[in-house]
């Protein structure tokens, strides 16, 4: 599978003629946001592990240090898990499905 973020842009990651911000201080969520990047990243994931018939998925979202952006949150990667749970026909015949977050409250350092 390709999954280029670039083809989205929006993002001072993924889009060459962004430049990325030296760090600061802020209530706003940075240029260096990649729309939807781990919604993307979780519905590829959930296809695949619907064809392998795996009932866990494995994400490395961050909710210390993560310069806000939306879909690292707790409640983001909750909701994603019920709706995941909702869609999939391995979830509705019984095999519900678990996104995990070893790194979700561990800082970057």
């Amino acid at each position: 599978m390709k999954i280029s973020l670039a083809d989205i842009g929006g993002s001072a990651l993924t889009d060459v003629n962004l430049k990325v911000p030296k760090y600061k201080e802020s209530n706003e969520i940075p240029i260096t946001y990649v729309p939807a990047r781990n919604t993307r990243f979780l519905s590829f994931a959930l296809a695949w592990a619907e064809v392998l018939d795996c009932q866990s998925i494995f994400i490395s979202v961050n909710a210390l240090d993560y310069s806000g952006y939306p879909d690292c949150r707790p409640e983001y990667i909750k909701a994603y898990e019920e709706m995941a749970n909702l869609a999939t026909k391995q979830s509705i015949e019984g095999d519900r499905l678990t996104i995990h977050t070893p790194l979700i409250d561990q800082t970057k350092a």
